[in-house]
């Protein structure tokens, strides 16, 4: 049920049919975080695993914290949400509306697994960090989900590279990605077109990937 992620910024993701584009819900749930974590643990080194897993047990958040936390991401989130949407609409040459069956799982730990297939379609948010990282890592992981269509690793983990745009999209961390040539090539073609106003569309047409 989880693949492997190589760094808090690697989403990756299968788009299906099954979610179907009122809002997107943020939620703390302590059993949701340990099973998440379980799933993705084993991936992570050691002694970093261990410390993290001792965190995560041993360091309650308590209802009042969770419930504040829970309101600020949401507030911070639903402020820059339809500018998102109408900028990414644009990019991807359709309209985006706000996700209806995907949860956003607030979390102690900086890998951030995600679940887009049937019913329950979520991702998982650093619970506590600054609002700029989370806005990234929130913006970085919907990039994917709204995604048109299923694309090579190399591309589609470059496509957020556009929320260096930050002006427009209103993120203000650099989207750097994975160290990855191939993808660092294809963030240097996307940017570069984007730039020019030219869509995903236009893009893969000129590039000849197939799709």
């Amino acid at each position: 049920m989880f693949r492997t992620l190589k760094s808090p910024t690697d989403v990756q993701v299968e788009i299906t049919d099954c979610c179907n584009i009122t809002m997107l819900k943020f939620i703390y749930n302590k059993e949701e975080e340990f099973k998440i974590w379980d799933g993705l643990k084993e991936a992570i080194k050691e002694p970093v695993r261990s410390i993290t897993e001792k965190d995560i047990k041993e360091v309650s958040v308590s209802s009042v914290t969770a419930e504040a936390m829970v309101a600020k991401v949401e507030k911070d989130w639903l402020a820059i949400e339809p500018n998102f949407l109408t900028q990414l609409g644009k990019f991807y040459r359709r309209k985006l509306e706000p996700a209806e069956n995907l949860t956003a799982f607030l979390v102690r730990y900086y890998r951030f697994p995600y679940w887009y297939r049937g019913e329950k379609c979520w991702f998982a948010v650093p619970l506590f960090t600054s609002q700029i990282e989370r806005t990234r890592v929130i913006m970085h992981e919907l990039c994917h989900f709204y995604q048109p269509l299923k694309l090579p690793e190399s591309v589609k983990e470059a496509i957020p590279v556009i929320l260096n745009d930050h002006d427009l999209f209103k993120m203000y961390r650099e989207e750097r990605g994975h160290a990855d040539p191939e993808e660092q090539k294809w963030r240097k073609i996307i940017w570069e077109s984007y730039q020019k106003g030219k869509s995903l569309w236009d893009i893969l047409k000129e590039e000849n990937v197939a799709h």
